[in-house]
């Protein structure tokens, strides 16, 4: 898992995908307000009050170094 290489147009699709379904998190009252009850029950507001501010900038700031970097983040704490 480790070794495999995120390809340009896995992390383009997958990048495209966040940012074009972000707007569905906040397409009725509701879900406004259960967003930002999630974020105030897990601290995140707290945390980073500036998070969906900023979602699609990191989202888009993502590269195939980052998935590299963060994967072994995981495999290296999970064992795999």
């Amino acid at each position: 898992m480790t070794t495999d290489r995120v390809e340009d147009d896995e992390l383009q699709t997958a990048q495209r995908s966040f940012i074009d379904t972000f707007p569905r998190r906040f397409a009725t009252k509701t879900q406004v307000a259960n967003v930002f009850a999630d974020d105030e029950f897990t601290g995140r507001y707290a945390r980073e009050p500036d998070y969906w501010r900023k979602y699609r900038s990191r989202i888009e700031a993502v590269t195939p170094a980052t998935c590299r970097k963060r994967r072994g983040n995981i495999s290296t704490r999970t064992g795999w």
